[in-house]
C-alpha cells in the first residue's frame, strides 16, 4: 500500500468495526455455551484476514507495537484457537490499534493531489519513451503540484526541460560555450539567427 495515495480511512473503520464484531461474537456464544470453546477453522480465518489488514495499515504507518499484537492473534489463530485467549488477544490489537493511530498526523487528500499523485507517465507514453531520463522529474513534478508545492513543480519541470532543450541543441547542432540550458538557448538562437 505504501508510496501510493490509498484510502485508509474506509479499511480503518472496517478493521475496527469487524474486530469488535469477532470479539462481540465470541463473547456471545461464550456466555451461552458457559464455557470456553474451540473456534472453528471458517472463522479462524475470517478473524485472520481481519487482523492481516490491521497488520498491513500498521506497516505501513510504523506502529510497531500493533505488528506486534497481530502476531500474537496469529499464533493462537493458528494454535488451540480457544475461544477465550482469542477474545483477548482480538481486543488488545483493537485497542493498541486504535490508540497508536491516534498518534498519527494525517492529511485530507484534495482533488489535486489525487489527481496527480498516482499518474502514471503524467505526459503520456510517447513523451516517456522519448524522454526516459525526464520521467523521474516529471513524475516528481506532478506530485508537488498536488500537494501545492508550485515552486518545486516548476523545479522539475526545469529540469526535466534542460533534457529536452539540450537534444534538440544539438539537432540543431548549436554549440553551447557551458553546460546550462540558457547557454544551449543561446546557441540555438545563434542558430536560428544565421538561418536565411
Amino acid at each position: 500500500m505504501s508510496g501510493t495515495l490509498f484510502p485508509y480511512g474506509h479499511l480503518i473503520g472496517q478493521i475496527v468495526a469487524n474486530l469488535i464484531r469477532y470479539e462481540n461474537e465470541i463473547e456471545i456464544k461464550q456466555r451461552a455455551q458457559r464455557q470456553e470453546y474451540t473456534i472453528d477453522d471458517n472463522k479462524s480465518k475470517e478473524i485472520w484476514l481481519y487482523s492481516n489488514y490491521a497488520y498491513d495499515v500498521a506497516k505501513d504507518f510504523g506502529l510497531k507495537v500493533s505488528q506486534s499484537k497481530y502476531f500474537a492473534l496469529s499464533r493462537h489463530l493458528n494454535g488451540a484457537k480457544n475461544s477465550i485467549e482469542i477474545r483477548a488477544h482480538i481486543r488488545d490489537l483493537r485497542t493498541t490499534f486504535i490508540e497508536e493511530l491516534n498518534s498519527v498526523s494525517l492529511l485530507p487528500a484534495s482533488s489535486d493531489l489525487v489527481e496527480n499523485f498516482n499518474r502514471i507517465q503524467p505526459f503520456g507514453e510517447r513523451v516517456a519513451k522519448i524522454f526516459p531520463t525526464c520521467s523521474e522529474d516529471i513524475d516528481e513534478a506532478h506530485k508537488c503540484f498536488g500537494f501545492g508545492g508550485y515552486t518545486a513543480c516548476a523545479f522539475h519541470i526545469g529540469r526535466a526541460m534542460e533534457s529536452a532543450v539540450k537534444r534538440l541543441a544539438k539537432r540543431m547542432q548549436a554549440k553551447a560555450t557551458r553546460d546550462e540550458w540558457q547557454s544551449y538557448i543561446n546557441a540555438m538562437n545563434d542558430v536560428v539567427n544565421q538561418m536565411p
